[in-house]
């Protein structure tokens, strides 16, 4: 089954793309990998509420809001697979690049 939970597929796309990042890298890589998805997640829950008052950062008031959004679980399914695909299709496309380039 899928991971439901942001940090386990942002987890998942470090483990699936393998570039063989430093740590450095990697560590970078996640921060913008979590600030990405928490923009869409944020931006999702605005859609759904029909509020454009949400902070960005502010987790628990998006929480709250979230939990008053029926359709809000199955949304945010479908936000995190197609955050799993887009950022693993970039990651070959840069696999691709990196490999012309060296070749």
């Amino acid at each position: 089954m899928f991971p439901r939970d942001p940090e386990k597929i942002i987890e998942k796309i470090m483990t699936d793309i393998g570039l063989g990042f430093t740590d450095e890298q990697k560590t970078k890589l996640k921060s913008d990998l979590e600030i990405i998805l928490f923009d869409k997640i944020n931006k999702l829950i605005k859609r759904l509420s029909g509020r454009d008052d949400i902070p960005f950062t502010d987790f628990a008031k998006m929480d709250e809001i979230a939990k008053t959004i029926p359709e809000f679980e199955r949304q945010l399914e479908f936000e995190l697979v197609s955050f799993y695909e887009e950022s693993v299709q970039t990651a070959k496309i840069i696999q691709v690049y990196k490999n012309v380039k060296q070749g």
